[in-house]
């Protein structure tokens, strides 16, 4: 306990304090006989450390800390001695916080991330989700079928800027979506790949985030705009959900930009038919391939669902074979 005290507080926060933690009366006895508890206190926030006290599964040790949360109240994260770095990837891409003395920190509900941590090694920040960019490299890397990505590839196909190719695909990386070698005469040219697409898109879709920056309603949309039929108006266009009574379609800020459009309240919206116009974080032009946005922007654009829903969504995704919910 001494040691992690000191490895925290010399890595992160100075004012860390772990005490021992009794989990008897609060934990099942299987619980209880099965870790070390440390309740730390770190950038004033409380959480729980249990380190297991014999070789444990990583879908045991996320379930058993899932139920350790809920039973406390705390975070909790695992306190591993060593650690390879297949089992740091496989818990990372759970999203299992740990510790592991003088390699990494992988806390996010602290916003940390370390790896091979040391006093001078610089703090990263770790995303809990894609930023827009990033999910829009994603989709274009899911809908197409290469078995070798470079950043120029994407660079010459969509208009995203190197840097930002470069960023995404290394955070790809880092959170075990993809792999790379480096080729070319100097050795810096970096191949990107991934084992499988149903794999790319299970790990992935943990990190996707509601395309929809905001949405408003209009009784009079240019004929010239550039849009994409969206939404319930997609679904139920395409399977046989039906079709809802405003029509939805989406477009980009910068498109939107250009035209005058008339907004209309949406409390008047709910008693006329009018059109719905989502703006979309993201260039949707570089992933659609026909009148409409692609099937994964408009799955996470929809807010609410019910059986019906998903009914339809099976269908539109069944030509998708890596797709599963």
């Amino acid at each position: 306990m001494k040691n992690l005290k000191i490895y925290l507080q010399d890595i992160l926060d100075k004012n860390t304090v772990v005490k021992k933690w009794n989990p008897k009366g609060k934990l099942n006895l299987n619980l209880v006989g099965s870790y070390k508890y440390y309740l730390v206190n770190m950038m004033e926030i409380d959480f729980l450390l249990i380190n297991p006290l014999y070789n444990q599964s990583i879908p045991t040790l996320k379930a058993q800390a899932s139920i350790i949360s809920k039973k406390t109240g705390y975070n909790v994260g695992i306190l591993l001695d060593d650690i390879t770095n297949y089992r740091k990837k496989r818990l990372i891409q759970e999203k299992i916080p740990f510790v592991c003395l003088n390699n990494q920190i992988f806390l996010p509900f602290i916003g940390t991330y370390l790896e091979k941590c040391t006093k001078k090694q610089i703090q990263k920040e770790t995303r809990e989700k894609f930023t827009p960019t990033m999910q829009l490299i994603y989709l274009w890397i899911l809908y197409n079928d290469y078995n070798i990505i470079t950043q120029n590839l994407i660079s010459e196909k969509t208009s995203i800027s190197p840097m930002s190719i470069s960023r995404s695909l290394d955070f790809f990386v880092s959170i075990g979506l993809m792999e790379y070698a480096t080729t070319g005469k100097t050795g810096r040219k970096k191949e990107y790949s991934y084992k499988n697409k149903k794999e790319f898109f299970t790990n992935g879709r943990n990190y996707l985030i509601n395309p929809i920056k905001k949405s408003f309603y209009t009784d009079n949309l240019p004929d010239d705009m550039k849009i994409y039929i969206s939404g319930l108006s997609a679904l139920g266009e395409q399977t046989m959900l039906g079709e809802p009574n405003n029509t939805i379609v989406a477009t980009t800020d910068k498109i939107a930009s250009e035209f005058d459009i008339p907004v209309i309240p949406s409390n008047v919206a709910i008693d006329e038919p009018l059109t719905e116009v989502q703006i979309v974080k993201y260039d949707i032009s570089i992933l659609t391939k026909n009148k409409y946005v692609d099937p994964i922007t408009l799955i996470y654009s929809l807010e609410e669902t019910d059986d019906r829903i998903e009914i339809a969504i099976e269908e539109m995704m069944e030509d998708y074979e890596w797709y599963e919910e």
